[in-house]
């Protein structure tokens, strides 16, 4: 295959996706894992990022407990436990369990069409949830600094000051 396969015209399947969010090591509150991936990268010419797929599985791999199939637009790179569904023992829920470890999968797809070889192979990550009694602070990310970020009342538009914390 290599560059010869592209030679031939036979689609090769994207990079393995690189995972970036949740961060090696880190706690993560169990109501708010942050996934994210690298840039889609694909060696056919043409070939564009139409999905990914996003799963966590139980740290022993025998149960997939959340997912989002083939999701497009922004998602593609980074989603949310919103952008998909808890499934088997955590079904209708919306966190994962406290104090546990998990597995997040996720995988790229191109837009070739050629069933085969459309989809990357699998990354994964290991990670950890924070236990119940745990408080996680607020993380502001991708905020700009001018004009200066403030919060309002959603009603009447008045500032909120906030006590400073330790």
């Amino acid at each position: 295959a290599g560059i010869a396969g592209l030679a031939l015209g036979q689609n090769q399947p994207p990079a393995t996706p690189v995972i970036t969010e949740p961060q090696v090591g880190r706690i993560i509150n169990p109501a708010d894992l942050h996934m994210e991936t690298g840039f889609f990268s694909d060696p056919n010419p043409g070939d564009t990022h139409l999905c990914t797929d996003w799963e966590v599985w139980t740290s022993t791999m025998s149960e997939r407990v959340w997912v989002t199939s083939c999701i497009g637009g922004v998602e593609r790179l980074h989603t949310h436990l919103g952008d998909g569904v808890f499934e088997g023992s955590l079904a209708g829920t919306t966190e994962f369990l406290p104090d546990t470890d998990y597995v997040l999968r996720v995988r790229h797809r191109d837009s070739s069409g050629a069933p085969a070889t459309e989809w990357s192979a699998w990354s994964s990550r290991a990670f950890h949830t924070g236990p119940a009694s745990q408080v996680f602070a607020l993380e502001a990310q991708d905020i700009l600094t001018s004009p200066a970020p403030t919060l309002r009342e959603s009603i009447g538009g008045g500032a909120i000051n906030l006590p400073g914390g330790g």
